[in-house]
């Protein structure tokens, strides 16, 4: 999987190469579910996981922020977590990420649709590809969708920061 040429060279800066490989880490690992997880998922962590990409901004800011991808990022501690998203989402989320800010955890459903979890759940793309490429950019131009619980239905928001 390759990203955009900005987006590339972040994940060059924080180690990738063309042939890296860390398939044997994560199937080692024994992450919950892992077997589920998607295949597109699946290889995009054995290329670019065991990495902490610097995300870049276009404005100012004292804030660092890290995506960081690793085996202890990968899945659910517990099997009931994932049963608590098909209830909360209607489907079931694969969370392989890390992000240091207030929504944190970083997942993704079957179908590519990337996911920002924490106080409130967010859908920031409707790709993979795309949603790897907003998390890195910090791009949030296209704006987001956020989830109210309550009703279980999908609020689009024009901008992260609004």
């Amino acid at each position: 999987m390759k990203f955009t040429e900005k987006v590339q060279k972040q994940f060059e800066l924080a180690g990738w190469t063309k042939d890296r490989n860390v398939k044997q880490k994560y199937e080692n690992a024994n992450i919950l579910r892992f077997d589920d997880f998607p295949d597109f998922l699946k290889e995009f962590l054995y290329e670019y996981g065991d990495l902490t990409i610097d995300v870049i901004k276009s404005f100012e800011s004292k804030v660092i922020s890290k995506i960081k991808l690793g085996v202890e990022y990968a899945g659910y501690e517990d099997l009931e977590d994932y049963d608590d998203d098909i209830n909360m989402v209607g489907k079931m989320l694969y969370p392989f990420a890390f992000h240091n800010t207030d929504t944190p955890m970083i997942a993704c459903d079957e179908e590519g649709k990337v996911y920002m979890l924490g106080d409130y759940v967010y859908r920031i793309s409707d790709t993979f590809k795309e949603g790897i490429e907003i998390l890195v950019t910090y791009d949030w131009s296209k704006g987001f969708y956020q989830l109210d619980e309550d009703t279980g239905k999908w609020t689009k928001n024009k901008r992260w920061d609004d």
